[in-house]
C-alpha cells in the first residue's frame, strides 16, 4: 500500500498487479463475491538493495526517467563504473545504476 496506489497478489491465479489507484478498487460484499483480505507490507522486506553494475549486462534492454519525467526505453551498449551507457531512439544517455529498470518483453 503507497500513498496513491496499491499492489494487489491474485492467489488463485498467481499474478501481480502494481499500481492499482485505490479509486479502481471497490471491496463491497456481494453474494458470491471472492474473498478479500488486506495485508499490511512487511517493513524490513521493503529495503531493496540499490541496482549495481552486477545487475546489468550489455544488451539488457532498460527504462529510466530523466530530469523532465519523460520515460526514455533503450539498450545498454556499455557498462561504466557508476553509470550505463544507453542506446535510446532519442539518442545516447549515460545513466546512474539506480535509476535503471529492467524492461521485460512479453
Amino acid at each position: 500500500m503507497n500513498s496513491r496506489d496499491v499492489t494487489l497478489d491474485d492467489a488463485n491465479q498467481r499474478t501481480r498487479w502494481s499500481g492499482v489507484p485505490y479509486a479502481a478498487i471497490d471491496l463491497r460484499e456481494e453474494p458470491g463475491a471472492v474473498e478479500v483480505e488486506i495485508l499490511e507490507p512487511d517493513k524490513r522486506r521493503q529495503k531493496l538493495k540499490p541496482r549495481t553494475r552486477a545487475d546489468f549486462k550489455v544488451g539488457d534492454n532498460v527504462s529510466f526517467v530523466d530530469r523532465d519525467q519523460q520515460t526514455h526505453f533503450g539498450r545498454v551498449v556499455r557498462l561504466n563504473a557508476k553509470t550505463a551507457t544507453l542506446e535510446c531512439d532519442s539518442g545516447t544517455w549515460r545513466v546512474a545504476f539506480g535509476s535503471l529498470q529492467q524492461v521485460v518483453d512479453i
